[in-house]
């Protein structure tokens, strides 16, 4: 493939990206000139969350109050209508969720039956709880294995693993989910929804390499992480009114840094991508803002260890640039993460005081975020979390998912209390009788003296026994009939 024709760009890390992408393509970006309506525009995201963005920013930059908008959507969601028919007329149904995980835990469980001198197989035979979680696990190889194409050969060689019981266990599990899977699937007429949306994407690649995409399109703001959407993204950079803009390129840092990024180091998928376009940083060219300060910074502090040595010649001929980058910069050191929380929740609040101020909490880490809504709540202020909240923390599912640990525990008193004390559960009773129901099937039957976890029945038949010759017994007990 010839690539010497591929329009890359790239927005410094730092600058607002959606911004000078939506000043971009009000200037008919990326044509030279450009008599095109705004409608005839593709703009392909990482996100569902960065296009609606894009949006309301395109709108607000036009100056207008209406606008008919480009095309914008995430560059996973494709539209099977845009593809021909010989290019999709071959794909399955993709499998839900729901029947994947159910499917991959019947299969773990024939395994555990077949497999009982290993020992993890002899664990999910005890446990059923363990063949659901074996199963989630396995998922997400399943979702490497789609999304990069991976066999069972493959797999097996990132294990470097002596014992042979360990290896075993591994080979026969990643050929459980590998072969036995599909297999399963094509009985079915279906395929792993990953393994679908690479072949989508193959296709849009494919019709766009084909010249079958009239009109600008431009992908913005993705790595090409996944195979499928490199061969996309190249698409697009060779197409006649295509470009890719990269997120956040290192053109500052020195050759010899930039060959010896490995996998490791957050620039290792640009630099994979831009391998895959044939292209050198300097071919690159840039919009916006140029290189400030604080790229500069971050360039040297994710400078490959291979090359820090070079700090001791380029660090002190750069400490005006330098000093300028960690303007602004405050580094608060926590001794737990309560305070932590708390202590960027303040800072998030005292935002507020200043009118058009801003302030977002960028973290991987789900449990800071959560204690930092916590303490926000606490001061009646509601934040917004791009991350969303699990459905097994909300409303119904909250309830399904206790119902589920209840089975999967046996029905024990704790994990099925908690399943009869939420909200939503009322057996079909009104709300003021069975909170009484409940309250007396807790005195009597949970707490009882006479608690069986395999048979409630048995332990409320015991505790009338009890009742009928006890007079010191709690009266709501010996009032306890088989209708309440």
């Amino acid at each position: 493939m010839a690539t010497r024709n591929a329009q890359v760009f790239n927005i410094h890390a730092g600058a607002a990206f959606l911004e000078v992408l939506a000043d971009a393509v009000l200037k008919g970006f990326p044509l030279a000139n450009a008599s095109n309506p705004l409608s005839d525009w593709t703009i392909l995201l990482p996100t569902r969350r960065a296009a609606r963005a894009f949006s309301e920013i395109l709108l607000k930059q036009s100056g207008k109050k209406a606008l008919i908008l480009p095309r914008i959507k995430p560059i996973g969601d494709l539209d099977e209508d845009l593809l021909q028919d010989e290019l999709v007329s071959d794909l399955a149904k993709p499998m839900s969720d729901i029947a994947h995980i159910v499917e991959i835990t019947r299969l773990t469980k024939n395994w555990a039956h077949q497999n009982q001198h290993i020992s993890l197989a002899r664990e999910i035979l005890v446990s059923p709880a363990q063949a659901v979680n074996l199963a989630q696990s396995l998922i997400e190889i399943i979702i490497t294995a789609e999304t990069h194409q991976l066999a069972v050969h493959d797999l097996t060689q990132l294990y470097d693993i002596d014992i042979a019981e360990h290896r075993q266990t591994i080979t026969s599990l990643l050929e459980l989910v590998l072969k036995d899977l599909p297999a399963r699937q094509d009985e079915e007429g279906l395929m792993g929804a990953t393994a679908r949306r690479s072949a989508m994407i193959r296709a849009e690649a494919k019709r766009i390499a084909e010249g079958r995409h009239f009109g600008p399109i431009i992908a913005a703001g993705s790595t090409g992480a996944i195979p499928a959407t490199r061969e996309l993204l190249s698409a697009i950079a060779l197409h006649a009114e295509g470009a890719v803009i990269l997120p956040g390129l290192d053109t500052y840092a020195d050759e010899l840094s930039w060959g010896c990024i490995t996998p490791e180091h957050p620039q290792f998928g640009l630099k994979t991508l831009l391998e895959e376009f044939g292209l050198e940083r300097h071919q690159v060219q840039n919009l916006g803002s140029s290189l400030n300060p604080r790229n500069r910074l971050t360039s040297e502090v994710f400078r490959p260890t291979e090359t820090t040595p070079l700090w001791h010649q380029r660090l002190p001929a750069q400490r005006e640039d330098l000093s300028l980058a960690v303007q602004g910069l405050t580094e608060i050191a926590c001794p737990d993460r309560h305070l932590e929380a708390r202590v960027i929740a303040t800072i998030l609040r005292e935002t507020l005081t200043h009118q058009g101020k801003t302030a977002a909490l960028v973290t991987p880490d789900r449990d800071l975020a959560n204690r930092v809504v916590a303490e926000m709540e606490r001061w009646g202020i509601s934040v917004f979390d791009s991350a969303g909240a699990p459905l097994t923390r909300r409303g119904l599912g909250a309830a399904l998912d206790l119902l589920l640990q209840a089975q999967l525990g046996g029905f024990a008193p704790v994990k099925f209390f908690a399943f009869l004390r939420h909200p939503l559960v009322t057996l079909d009773l009104d709300s003021a009788t069975y909170a009484r129901v409940l309250h007396n099937f807790e005195l009597t039957v949970l707490r009882g003296s006479f608690v069986l976890a395999d048979s409630y029945a048995q332990t409320l038949h015991q505790t009338r026994i009890a009742a009928a010759s006890n007079t010191h017994l709690n009266p709501i007990i010996k009032r306890f009939t088989e209708v309440e």
